[in-house]
């Protein structure tokens, strides 16, 4: 992974993290925030996990359950499952789990909104791996590199050699000057 997608990987998380709704969880911890995205290039820890295999989650809180803790206190039941709970909790509001979730939710908004990240960034590396593991396995998923370039060529070449591409006028006229 190089410099640039670290770059605009950090971006996407401190824009995920400063905006609605994840700043209403995020804004008793703001400092921890700030020391945690900006001081530090935080993505960069992460890229180790980008060696081909799919991403896990367990491999993801590993190497992020220290910040974890620094913004919230770690649950009872662990981050995993008190991360699904939560995401749960958001969709269907339960008012029991109401007092956990304040406590705990600062926590889980990161933790997801880090997910959210890194899972793009590993669709946007493997666009072909996800039609392609249900016929050869999560362990064959080289296969996707190949089969995309292939893809890719079979989409565009087409489009290419018609040569409608050059009929099209490059500005409108019928704009106002």
């Amino acid at each position: 992974m190089n410099r640039k997608r670290i770059r605009q990987m950090n971006a996407s998380l401190l824009r995920r993290l400063t905006t609605r709704p994840a700043v209403y969880w995020m804004e008793p911890c703001r400092d921890i925030l700030s020391a945690l995205l900006e001081a530090q290039n935080y993505i960069q820890r992460f890229a180790p996990l980008f060696n081909g295999s799919r991403l896990r989650c367990a491999d993801v809180l590993a190497l992020c359950r220290k910040d974890l803790c620094r913004l919230a206190p770690e649950p009872e039941e662990g981050w995993l499952l008190f991360t699904y709970d939560f995401a749960r909790g958001t969709m269907f509001p339960d008012p029991a789990n109401e007092e956990r979730h304040s406590r705990h939710g600062a926590g889980a908004v990161f933790f997801l909104s880090l997910l959210q990240v890194l899972l793009d960034a590993e669709r946007a590396r493997l666009p072909a791996a996800y039609l392609l593991a249900h016929w050869f396995g999560q362990n064959e998923l080289y296969w996707s590199y190949p089969f995309g370039w292939i893809l890719g060529l079979a989409i565009t070449l087409p489009v290419y050699f018609r040569k409608k591409w050059l009929q099209a006028p490059a500005v409108s006229q019928n704009q106002p000057a």
